[in-house]
């Protein structure tokens, strides 16, 4: 059987750039090309476990390489959402595998068969779709206004995530300063950031439609939004919430008197 190696590498790129990129989504998880690229390169060079000669050591260096995957095309969060990562990308492999191999079943061996067109029509559309869904996520949605860039820095941490722009968020604090809800996990241990001085925390309360809430609030040392190709500076008070927002695609829900 001859093997033709710029096909093999050119179908797992494709392939594990589209299994890498539908990981992200269903998870919620931001998606930055660059990280998605090299997650991509390292898993085809996983393809050098066909050469171990035991199955054994195929089954733990391919859980292996799929950790370092997750690990560089996703910023590490917590580690249930690094596990939850995990498990998603690997049951999708064994998903889109089984849909491949059953394409060219043989009595002899299991193989894929690089030269079949079916094979090629799957990677196709699986990768392009891949790609809309995420253009639609980061382009589209960012243009109506919905989903909006922001950079926070709270001490030395910078963070670049997405916002939601909530037109029933209208909170304020008691001198008036917009609250902006963010992610408690994207900040880690709050004990280190405020033991260091990069935070004071104050007692703040707002309404919802469920009634009044309290809780604890801090102003970062700077806060922008992306207006067109430049960060426009925001004065907020960052209000921390335990539970990952409902919806996706974002990180923070902005307050709509930024805008005003």
């Amino acid at each position: 059987m001859i093997v033709y190696v710029d096909l093999l590498i050119l179908s797992n790129l494709l392939l594990d750039w589209s299994l890498i990129v539908f990981t992200g989504h269903i998870a919620k998880e931001d998606i930055r090309f660059w990280r998605i690229g090299l997650g991509a390169i390292i898993a085809v060079s996983s393809l050098i476990l066909f050469f171990l000669p035991h199955s054994l050591l195929f089954v733990m260096g391919r859980f292996l390489f799929s950790v370092i995957i997750i690990v560089v095309a996703f910023p590490y969060r917590a580690f249930k959402q690094f596990i939850i990562n995990l498990s998603i990308f690997y049951s999708l492999s064994f998903l889109v595998g089984g849909i491949l191999i059953s394409f060219n079943l043989s009595s002899s061996a299991i193989r894929v068969d690089f030269f079949d067109y079916k094979i090629w029509i799957i990677l196709a559309v699986s990768f392009l779709f891949a790609n809309s869904l995420t253009y639609i996520f980061k382009v589209q949605l960012v243009h109506h206004k919905l989903f909006i860039p922001v950079k926070i820095v709270v001490g030395e941490k910078v963070m670049n995530l997405i916002g939601f722009y909530d037109t029933g968020n209208g909170a304020v604090s008691s001198s008036g300063i917009p609250l902006v809800f963010l992610q408690a996990v994207r900040l880690g241990p709050l004990e280190n950031l405020i033991r260091d001085g990069d935070i004071r925390m104050e007692s703040v309360t707002w309404h919802t439609l469920g009634g009044m809430h309290k809780g604890l609030a801090f102003k970062p040392q700077a806060f922008y939004i992306k207006e067109g190709k430049r960060y426009r500076a925001c004065e907020v008070l960052l209000t921390l919430v335990q539970e990952p927002f409902a919806d996706q695609g974002y990180q923070v829900l902005l307050n709509k008197k930024m805008f005003e």
